[in-house]
């Protein structure tokens, strides 16, 4: 039996913040895109478990992008995670987000890697919000 790993597409136009990800989420297979346009086309191919958003993005923010991913795909989790999350955090919400995660925080990689694995698990077992 082969043991594939979930896919993870992350959304984020700093290419340090995407290598950190690559190695606190080792147990996916991270795809990393730099725009909101870029995201779309990825999307449309499928086939990913988990999707990362930032939310401040060079083409679009990342509540933009989450809702046209909704038109689309209407079921993958969309994490996001940024700076600040006063308004961010509503927006993401009304976007379609299922969770927020705030960069910088102490607790940046441990609430990353956990949320990210129970979202992954749900898309693995087919059970949706």
């Amino acid at each position: 039996m082969i043991n594939k790993r979930p896919r993870l597409l992350c959304v984020e136009d700093d290419e340090d913040t995407c290598a950190i990800l690559r190695f606190l989420l080792k147990e996916f297979e991270v795809v990393s895109v730099a725009t909101g346009k870029e995201a779309l086309e990825k999307i449309a191919g499928g086939g990913f478990s988990l999707i990362l958003m930032d939310y401040h993005l060079p083409d679009s923010t990342g509540a933009e992008v989450v809702r046209r991913i909704r038109e689309i795909d209407k079921s993958t989790p969309v994490m996001f995670f940024t700076g600040s999350q006063d308004v961010t955090a509503i927006r993401a919400r009304e976007a379609g987000a299922q969770d927020l995660v705030v960069k910088g925080k102490p607790d940046f990689a441990v609430q990353l890697q956990m949320k990210a694995g129970v979202l992954a698990m749900i898309d693995l077992l087919g059970v949706r919000r």
